[in-house]
Protein backbone atom coordinates (compact mmCIF):
# COMPACT_ATOMS: atom_id res chain seq x y z
CA UNK A 1 0.00 0.00 0.00
CA UNK A 2 1.42 3.76 -0.87
CA UNK A 3 2.32 5.11 2.73
CA UNK A 4 0.52 8.34 3.43
CA UNK A 5 1.10 11.53 3.55
CA UNK A 6 1.44 11.69 6.69
CA UNK A 7 3.68 8.57 6.51
CA UNK A 8 6.26 10.78 3.47
CA UNK A 9 6.56 13.64 6.11
CA UNK A 10 7.87 11.32 8.87
CA UNK A 11 10.22 9.30 6.40
CA UNK A 12 10.91 12.00 3.92
CA UNK A 13 11.05 14.64 6.35
CA UNK A 14 13.31 12.96 8.79
CA UNK A 15 12.71 10.48 7.02
CA UNK A 16 0.34 18.40 23.79
CA UNK A 17 -1.13 18.71 25.68
CA UNK A 18 -3.80 16.82 27.80
CA UNK A 19 -5.48 18.61 30.57
CA UNK A 20 -3.61 16.66 33.06
CA UNK A 21 -0.05 17.06 31.55
CA UNK A 22 2.15 19.77 32.42
CA UNK A 23 3.61 19.87 28.83
CA UNK A 24 3.08 23.47 27.81
CA UNK A 25 3.69 22.77 24.27
CA UNK A 26 5.65 25.82 22.50
CA UNK A 27 5.16 28.71 24.70
CA UNK A 28 8.39 28.69 26.43
CA UNK A 29 9.75 32.82 26.86
CA UNK A 30 12.67 31.79 24.95
CA UNK A 31 10.93 29.73 21.89
CA UNK A 32 8.40 31.77 19.27
CA UNK A 33 9.38 35.24 18.47
CA UNK A 34 8.99 35.22 14.56
CA UNK A 35 9.41 38.68 13.71
CA UNK A 36 11.87 41.07 12.70
CA UNK A 37 10.42 43.44 15.42
CA UNK A 38 11.36 43.29 18.70
CA UNK A 39 8.26 43.02 21.03
CA UNK A 40 9.37 46.17 23.19
CA UNK A 41 9.26 48.30 20.28
CA UNK A 42 5.30 47.27 19.35
CA UNK A 43 4.90 49.45 22.76
CA UNK A 44 5.36 52.32 21.88
CA UNK A 45 4.50 51.94 18.29
CA UNK A 46 0.56 54.01 17.67
CA UNK A 47 0.26 52.18 14.40
CA UNK A 48 0.38 48.69 15.44
CA UNK A 49 -2.32 49.03 18.50
CA UNK A 50 -4.37 50.91 15.63
CA UNK A 51 -3.77 47.98 12.87
CA UNK A 52 -6.70 45.45 11.70
CA UNK A 53 -7.42 43.51 15.12
CA UNK A 54 -6.57 39.47 12.95
CA UNK A 55 -3.10 41.56 12.04
CA UNK A 56 -3.00 42.33 16.50
CA UNK A 57 -3.51 39.11 17.47
CA UNK A 58 -1.45 37.11 14.85
CA UNK A 59 1.49 39.27 15.90
CA UNK A 60 0.84 38.57 19.61
CA UNK A 61 0.21 35.14 19.33
CA UNK A 62 4.40 35.02 18.48
CA UNK A 63 5.61 36.44 21.52
CA UNK A 64 6.26 33.91 24.31
CA UNK A 65 4.31 35.20 27.88
CA UNK A 66 7.21 36.08 29.66
CA UNK A 67 7.82 38.86 26.78
CA UNK A 68 4.32 39.95 26.63
CA UNK A 69 4.50 40.16 30.77
CA UNK A 70 6.76 42.68 30.10
CA UNK A 71 5.30 44.74 27.56
CA UNK A 72 2.45 44.97 29.92
CA UNK A 73 4.64 46.38 32.90
CA UNK A 74 6.13 49.20 30.69
CA UNK A 75 3.06 50.29 28.49
CA UNK A 76 0.37 52.56 29.42
CA UNK A 77 -1.70 52.61 26.53
CA UNK A 78 -4.87 51.72 28.11
CA UNK A 79 -5.39 49.57 24.03
CA UNK A 80 -2.23 47.82 24.01
CA UNK A 81 -2.92 47.06 27.57
CA UNK A 82 -6.23 45.23 26.48
CA UNK A 83 -4.59 44.01 24.08
CA UNK A 84 -1.78 42.24 25.82
CA UNK A 85 -4.25 41.23 28.74
CA UNK A 86 -6.24 39.08 25.92
CA UNK A 87 -3.13 37.52 24.89
CA UNK A 88 -1.61 36.49 28.06
CA UNK A 89 -5.68 35.02 28.28
CA UNK A 90 -4.87 32.79 25.34
CA UNK A 91 -1.60 31.39 26.48
CA UNK A 92 -2.05 30.94 30.06
CA UNK A 93 -5.67 29.42 29.67
CA UNK A 94 -5.36 27.43 26.25
CA UNK A 95 -5.28 23.98 27.05
CA UNK A 96 -8.52 24.45 30.02
CA UNK A 97 -11.37 25.81 28.00
CA UNK A 98 -13.63 26.44 30.86
CA UNK A 99 -11.08 28.06 32.46
CA UNK A 100 -9.91 30.51 29.22
CA UNK A 101 -14.03 30.61 28.45
CA UNK A 102 -14.42 32.29 32.10
CA UNK A 103 -11.45 34.49 31.53
CA UNK A 104 -12.65 35.60 28.03
CA UNK A 105 -16.16 36.44 29.58
CA UNK A 106 -14.55 38.35 32.42
CA UNK A 107 -12.18 40.33 29.97
CA UNK A 108 -14.94 41.30 27.85
CA UNK A 109 -16.95 42.43 30.37
CA UNK A 110 -14.42 44.69 31.60
CA UNK A 111 -13.07 46.11 27.93
CA UNK A 112 -16.50 46.31 26.41
CA UNK A 113 -15.33 48.90 23.47
CA UNK A 114 -12.25 47.25 22.85
CA UNK A 115 -11.45 46.52 19.35
CA UNK A 116 -10.41 42.88 20.80
CA UNK A 117 -14.26 41.80 21.11
CA UNK A 118 -13.85 41.45 17.25
CA UNK A 119 -11.78 38.16 17.91
CA UNK A 120 -14.29 36.83 19.98
CA UNK A 121 -17.53 34.88 19.41
CA UNK A 122 -20.63 36.03 21.83
CA UNK A 123 -21.37 35.79 25.35
CA UNK A 124 -23.59 32.82 25.03
CA UNK A 125 -20.98 30.42 22.70
CA UNK A 126 -18.16 31.34 25.09
CA UNK A 127 -20.90 30.00 28.30
CA UNK A 128 -21.30 27.21 26.35
CA UNK A 129 -17.42 26.06 27.05
CA UNK A 130 -17.97 26.34 30.38
CA UNK A 131 -19.04 23.02 30.51
CA UNK A 132 -18.41 21.48 27.25
CA UNK A 133 -19.58 18.53 26.12
CA UNK A 134 -17.40 15.35 25.54
CA UNK A 135 -17.49 12.27 23.52
CA UNK A 136 -18.53 9.50 25.63
CA UNK A 137 -17.35 6.52 22.48
CA UNK A 138 -14.02 7.19 20.37
CA UNK A 139 -13.47 5.02 18.01
CA UNK A 140 -10.02 5.03 16.50
CA UNK A 141 -8.89 3.69 13.35
CA UNK A 142 -5.13 2.75 12.62
CA UNK A 143 -3.08 0.26 10.92
CA UNK A 144 -2.38 -1.91 13.53
CA UNK A 145 -0.43 -4.56 11.30
CA UNK A 146 1.19 -5.12 8.16
CA UNK A 147 3.37 -2.51 6.31
CA UNK A 148 2.22 0.57 8.22
CA UNK A 149 1.88 -0.92 11.45
CA UNK A 150 4.96 1.22 12.77
CA UNK A 151 3.20 4.37 11.92
CA UNK A 152 0.31 3.09 13.58
CA UNK A 153 1.33 1.75 16.52
CA UNK A 154 3.30 4.84 17.34
CA UNK A 155 0.13 7.64 16.89
CA UNK A 156 -1.76 4.45 19.02
CA UNK A 157 0.85 5.14 21.83
CA UNK A 158 0.95 8.76 22.04
CA UNK A 159 -2.92 8.55 21.92
CA UNK A 160 -3.22 6.41 24.90
CA UNK A 161 -0.75 8.49 26.66
CA UNK A 162 -2.71 11.41 26.32
CA UNK A 163 -5.44 9.70 27.46
CA UNK A 164 -4.33 8.38 30.32
CA UNK A 165 -2.82 11.93 31.69
CA UNK A 166 -6.28 12.88 31.62
CA UNK A 167 -8.44 13.74 34.10
CA UNK A 168 -10.76 10.52 34.81
CA UNK A 169 -14.41 12.49 33.90
CA UNK A 170 -12.64 12.77 30.25
CA UNK A 171 -12.19 9.30 29.70
CA UNK A 172 -14.54 8.46 27.06
CA UNK A 173 -15.23 4.39 26.47
CA UNK A 174 -12.52 3.70 23.58
CA UNK A 175 -12.21 1.05 20.26
CA UNK A 176 -9.74 0.83 18.13
CA UNK A 177 -9.89 -0.68 14.90
CA UNK A 178 -7.49 -2.10 12.45
CA UNK A 179 -7.44 -1.21 9.42
CA UNK A 180 -5.57 -3.17 7.64
CA UNK A 181 -6.76 -6.40 9.02
CA UNK A 182 -8.82 -6.76 5.45
CA UNK A 183 -12.04 -5.06 5.88
CA UNK A 184 -12.74 -2.15 3.91
CA UNK A 185 -12.43 0.92 5.80
CA UNK A 186 -15.86 2.29 5.28
CA UNK A 187 -17.32 -1.04 6.54
CA UNK A 188 -15.23 -0.51 9.77
CA UNK A 189 -16.79 3.03 9.91
CA UNK A 190 -20.44 1.48 10.18
CA UNK A 191 -19.19 -1.30 12.68
CA UNK A 192 -17.98 2.12 14.39
CA UNK A 193 -21.65 3.52 14.44
CA UNK A 194 -23.13 -0.02 15.54
CA UNK A 195 -20.51 -0.11 18.32
CA UNK A 196 -21.83 2.67 20.15
CA UNK A 197 -18.99 5.87 18.83
CA UNK A 198 -20.36 9.35 18.65
CA UNK A 199 -16.46 10.18 17.52
CA UNK A 200 -13.78 8.72 15.18
CA UNK A 201 -10.60 9.51 15.08
CA UNK A 202 -8.71 8.16 11.67
CA UNK A 203 -8.18 6.65 9.43
CA UNK A 204 -3.90 7.09 9.23
CA UNK A 205 -3.64 6.27 5.65
CA UNK A 206 -4.05 8.73 2.80
CA UNK A 207 -6.08 5.95 1.06
CA UNK A 208 -8.05 5.08 3.61
CA UNK A 209 -8.84 8.96 4.07
CA UNK A 210 -10.11 9.42 0.36
CA UNK A 211 -11.69 6.33 0.49
CA UNK A 212 -13.59 7.85 3.62
CA UNK A 213 -14.12 11.18 2.71
CA UNK A 214 -15.96 9.83 -0.49
CA UNK A 215 -18.55 7.58 1.67
CA UNK A 216 -20.97 10.69 2.40
CA UNK A 217 -22.37 12.50 4.85
CA UNK A 218 -21.19 11.84 8.31
CA UNK A 219 -23.60 12.45 11.63
CA UNK A 220 -20.86 12.49 13.87
CA UNK A 221 -17.27 14.32 13.77
CA UNK A 222 -14.57 12.29 12.05
CA UNK A 223 -10.82 13.65 12.79
CA UNK A 224 -8.91 12.21 9.85
CA UNK A 225 -4.98 12.00 9.85
CA UNK A 226 -4.09 12.50 7.06
CA UNK A 227 -5.35 14.67 4.18
CA UNK A 228 -7.90 14.48 0.85
CA UNK A 229 -7.11 16.62 -2.22
CA UNK A 230 -11.01 18.65 -2.01
CA UNK A 231 -12.52 20.35 0.87
CA UNK A 232 -14.28 17.60 2.81
CA UNK A 233 -17.40 16.93 4.00
CA UNK A 234 -19.64 18.25 6.80
CA UNK A 235 -18.14 16.77 9.85
CA UNK A 236 -15.08 15.66 8.15
CA UNK A 237 -11.75 16.78 9.50
CA UNK A 238 -8.07 16.53 8.68
CA UNK A 239 -4.76 16.78 10.79
CA UNK A 240 -1.29 15.51 10.89
CA UNK A 241 1.90 16.33 9.76
CA UNK A 242 1.19 18.10 6.53
CA UNK A 243 4.88 19.50 4.78
CA UNK A 244 2.72 22.54 3.54
CA UNK A 245 2.60 24.05 7.02
CA UNK A 246 6.31 23.81 7.27
CA UNK A 247 7.15 25.24 3.99
CA UNK A 248 4.63 28.39 4.16
CA UNK A 249 6.28 28.71 7.84
CA UNK A 250 9.73 28.94 6.37
CA UNK A 251 9.06 31.57 3.44
CA UNK A 252 6.97 33.11 6.37
CA UNK A 253 9.88 33.08 8.89
CA UNK A 254 12.69 34.29 6.44
CA UNK A 255 10.33 37.57 5.30
CA UNK A 256 9.52 38.68 8.51
CA UNK A 257 13.32 38.68 9.50
CA UNK A 258 14.12 40.63 6.42
CA UNK A 259 15.35 38.61 3.97
CA UNK A 260 14.41 39.06 0.37
CA UNK A 261 16.59 36.83 -1.77
CA UNK A 262 17.17 33.44 -1.48
CA UNK A 263 18.98 30.63 -2.89
CA UNK A 264 17.27 26.83 -2.52
CA UNK A 265 18.64 23.89 -1.97
CA UNK A 266 16.75 20.34 -2.24
CA UNK A 267 16.93 16.93 -3.76
CA UNK A 268 16.10 16.02 -7.42
CA UNK A 269 13.30 13.56 -6.58
CA UNK A 270 9.52 14.18 -6.40
CA UNK A 271 9.69 15.16 -3.01
CA UNK A 272 12.07 17.69 -3.31
CA UNK A 273 10.40 19.14 -6.33
CA UNK A 274 7.06 18.86 -4.84
CA UNK A 275 8.26 20.85 -1.82
CA UNK A 276 10.89 23.42 -3.50
CA UNK A 277 7.73 24.37 -5.55
CA UNK A 278 5.68 24.76 -3.21
CA UNK A 279 8.42 27.25 -1.09
CA UNK A 280 9.36 29.00 -4.30
CA UNK A 281 5.91 30.03 -4.61
CA UNK A 282 5.03 30.94 -1.29
CA UNK A 283 8.04 32.89 -1.10
CA UNK A 284 7.72 35.17 -4.36
CA UNK A 285 4.00 35.66 -3.24
CA UNK A 286 5.24 36.79 -0.06
CA UNK A 287 7.59 39.39 -2.20
CA UNK A 288 10.93 37.32 -1.81
CA UNK A 289 12.71 36.40 -5.20
CA UNK A 290 14.62 33.14 -5.79
CA UNK A 291 18.59 34.23 -6.73
CA UNK A 292 19.34 30.42 -7.86
CA UNK A 293 18.36 27.10 -7.08
CA UNK A 294 20.17 23.84 -6.91
CA UNK A 295 18.28 20.15 -7.27
CA UNK A 296 21.23 17.45 -5.70
CA UNK A 297 21.97 14.09 -6.39
CA UNK A 298 23.04 11.88 -3.35
CA UNK A 299 25.48 10.44 -5.82
CA UNK A 300 26.89 13.99 -7.02
CA UNK A 301 30.08 15.75 -6.08
CA UNK A 302 28.40 17.84 -3.76
CA UNK A 303 31.51 20.26 -2.77
CA UNK A 304 31.70 20.95 -6.51
CA UNK A 305 28.14 21.44 -7.17
CA UNK A 306 28.12 24.44 -3.85
CA UNK A 307 31.41 25.47 -5.58
CA UNK A 308 29.20 26.41 -8.65
CA UNK A 309 26.07 27.21 -7.09
CA UNK A 310 27.80 29.89 -5.12
CA UNK A 311 30.06 30.71 -7.85
CA UNK A 312 33.13 30.41 -5.81
CA UNK A 313 36.32 32.43 -6.90
CA UNK A 314 39.52 29.93 -6.39
CA UNK A 315 42.66 32.28 -5.32
CA UNK A 316 45.10 32.05 -7.61
CA UNK A 317 48.80 30.34 -6.54
CA UNK A 318 52.60 30.71 -7.49
CA UNK A 319 53.09 26.71 -9.14
CA UNK A 320 56.57 26.77 -7.64
CA UNK A 321 55.59 27.86 -3.99
CA UNK A 322 51.93 27.13 -3.98
CA UNK A 323 51.76 30.41 -1.91
CA UNK A 324 48.57 32.81 -3.06
CA UNK A 325 49.57 35.42 -5.82
CA UNK A 326 45.75 36.98 -5.14
CA UNK A 327 44.51 38.48 -2.12
CA UNK A 328 40.66 37.56 -2.01
CA UNK A 329 38.78 38.73 1.13
CA UNK A 330 37.30 36.22 2.10
CA UNK A 331 33.47 37.31 1.68
CA UNK A 332 34.75 38.16 -1.51
CA UNK A 333 35.11 34.31 -2.66
CA UNK A 334 31.59 34.07 -3.92
CA UNK A 335 28.72 35.60 -5.21
CA UNK A 336 26.63 37.40 -2.81
CA UNK A 337 22.99 38.48 -4.44
CA UNK A 338 21.33 36.56 -2.04
CA UNK A 339 20.73 36.29 2.38
CA UNK A 340 19.01 33.37 3.07
CA UNK A 341 19.50 29.69 2.04
CA UNK A 342 16.60 27.48 2.03
CA UNK A 343 18.20 23.66 2.73
CA UNK A 344 15.38 20.89 1.90
CA UNK A 345 17.05 17.91 2.46
CA UNK A 346 16.63 14.62 4.72
CA UNK A 347 19.31 13.97 7.75
CA UNK A 348 22.25 12.41 5.92
CA UNK A 349 22.71 14.94 3.11
CA UNK A 350 22.00 18.02 5.08
CA UNK A 351 24.58 16.35 7.34
CA UNK A 352 27.00 16.95 3.93
CA UNK A 353 25.52 19.67 2.49
CA UNK A 354 26.20 22.23 5.65
CA UNK A 355 29.89 22.28 6.08
CA UNK A 356 30.19 22.20 2.39
CA UNK A 357 28.34 25.78 2.36
CA UNK A 358 30.51 26.60 5.68
CA UNK A 359 33.69 25.92 4.04
CA UNK A 360 32.38 28.27 1.14
CA UNK A 361 32.47 31.33 3.21
CA UNK A 362 28.77 31.30 3.71
CA UNK A 363 29.31 33.87 6.97
CA UNK A 364 26.34 34.77 8.82
CA UNK A 365 23.82 34.20 6.00
CA UNK A 366 21.26 32.05 7.31
CA UNK A 367 20.02 28.38 6.88
CA UNK A 368 16.89 27.88 7.25
CA UNK A 369 15.03 24.50 6.81
CA UNK A 370 12.25 22.39 7.71
CA UNK A 371 11.99 19.16 9.79
CA UNK A 372 13.22 17.54 6.87
CA UNK A 373 17.10 17.80 8.42
CA UNK A 374 16.14 16.26 11.71
CA UNK A 375 15.55 13.02 12.46
CA UNK A 376 13.78 13.28 15.81
CA UNK A 377 16.03 11.80 17.99
CA UNK A 378 19.33 13.19 19.52
CA UNK A 379 22.27 12.52 17.99
CA UNK A 380 24.95 15.59 18.87
CA UNK A 381 27.68 13.20 17.21
CA UNK A 382 26.52 13.10 14.01
CA UNK A 383 24.12 16.22 14.59
CA UNK A 384 26.84 18.50 14.70
CA UNK A 385 27.62 19.12 11.20
CA UNK A 386 23.94 20.61 11.48
CA UNK A 387 25.22 23.40 13.67
CA UNK A 388 23.62 26.64 12.84
CA UNK A 389 20.69 25.70 11.12
CA UNK A 390 17.19 26.96 11.83
CA UNK A 391 14.43 24.64 11.55
CA UNK A 392 10.93 24.57 12.70
CA UNK A 393 9.58 21.44 13.78
CA UNK A 394 7.36 19.87 16.01
CA UNK A 395 7.04 21.44 19.88
CA UNK A 396 7.43 17.56 20.43
CA UNK A 397 10.45 17.00 19.40
CA UNK A 398 12.07 20.07 20.71
CA UNK A 399 11.41 18.36 24.37
CA UNK A 400 12.64 15.43 23.20
CA UNK A 401 13.22 13.97 26.69
CA UNK A 402 10.06 11.44 26.68
CA UNK A 403 11.24 8.35 27.62
CA UNK A 404 12.25 7.49 23.62
CA UNK A 405 8.74 8.50 22.47
CA UNK A 406 10.52 10.74 20.20
CA UNK A 407 8.80 10.12 16.98
CA UNK A 408 6.50 12.90 15.45
CA UNK A 409 3.53 10.09 15.09
CA UNK A 410 3.32 9.71 18.86
CA UNK A 411 2.96 13.33 19.06
CA UNK A 412 0.43 13.14 16.11
CA UNK A 413 -1.44 10.79 18.77
CA UNK A 414 -1.46 12.85 21.60
CA UNK A 415 -3.14 15.86 19.54
CA UNK A 416 -6.04 13.26 17.80
CA UNK A 417 -6.65 12.84 21.83
CA UNK A 418 -6.77 16.46 22.35
CA UNK A 419 -8.80 17.22 18.85
CA UNK A 420 -11.38 14.42 20.31
CA UNK A 421 -11.93 16.98 23.57
CA UNK A 422 -11.84 19.84 22.32
CA UNK A 423 -12.98 19.99 18.75
CA UNK A 424 -16.27 22.07 19.08
CA UNK A 425 -13.55 24.68 21.39
CA UNK A 426 -11.60 24.78 18.21
CA UNK A 427 -15.14 25.50 16.27
CA UNK A 428 -16.17 28.53 18.90
CA UNK A 429 -12.92 29.67 19.41
CA UNK A 430 -10.65 29.78 15.61
CA UNK A 431 -8.63 32.48 16.29
CA UNK A 432 -7.51 30.68 20.10
CA UNK A 433 -4.77 28.36 19.72
CA UNK A 434 -4.48 25.18 21.93
CA UNK A 435 -0.99 24.27 22.31
CA UNK A 436 -0.30 20.31 21.13
CA UNK A 437 2.27 18.38 20.57
CA UNK A 438 2.75 18.99 17.01
CA UNK A 439 2.22 22.62 17.14
CA UNK A 440 -0.06 25.57 18.11
CA UNK A 441 -3.29 24.34 16.51
CA UNK A 442 -6.44 26.23 14.78
CA UNK A 443 -9.16 25.20 12.94
CA UNK A 444 -9.30 26.45 9.63
CA UNK A 445 -12.46 27.37 7.62
CA UNK A 446 -11.83 24.27 5.10
CA UNK A 447 -11.67 21.90 8.13
CA UNK A 448 -8.31 21.01 8.67
CA UNK A 449 -6.17 21.65 11.70
CA UNK A 450 -3.65 23.72 10.83
CA UNK A 451 -0.25 23.61 13.36
CA UNK A 452 2.05 26.74 14.04
CA UNK A 453 5.73 25.63 14.56
CA UNK A 454 8.46 26.68 16.92
CA UNK A 455 11.69 27.55 15.47
CA UNK A 456 14.75 25.73 16.52
CA UNK A 457 18.45 26.01 16.12
CA UNK A 458 20.96 23.42 15.98
CA UNK A 459 23.47 24.47 18.98
CA UNK A 460 26.59 21.42 19.76
CA UNK A 461 24.43 18.30 17.59
CA UNK A 462 21.11 19.43 19.89
CA UNK A 463 18.15 21.59 18.76
CA UNK A 464 17.06 24.13 21.02
CA UNK A 465 14.71 27.30 21.01
CA UNK A 466 15.99 29.62 18.18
Amino acid sequence: MRLSLVLLCVTLLTSCASSGNSFSGIESPSTTASSSAQPSALNNSTAFWQSHPNFIWDRLQQIPPAQLQNMQATTLNPVAQGWLQLALISKQNSNNTPALATRLIAWRNSHAGHAGNAILPDDGALAALQAPATPAHIAVMLPLHGVNSNAGQAVRAGFLDAYYNAADNLKPALSFYDTDAGQPITALYQQSLVDGANTIIGPLTRPHVLTLAQHGSFNLPVIALNYTDNTPPQNFYEMGLAPADEVDALARYARSHGFTRAILIAPANAWGQRVANRLSSQWRDLGGSLADSLYFHTHDNLAEDINRLLQVRVIKKDPLTHKPIEQVPLMDMRRKDFDVIFLLAPPTAARSLMPILKYDYLGNTPVLATSAIYTGTPDPRNDADLDGIIFCDAPWILHANHDGHNSRLFAVGRDAWLMSTQLTRLRVLPNFPLYGATGALTLLPDQRIYRRLPWMKMRNGRPTPA
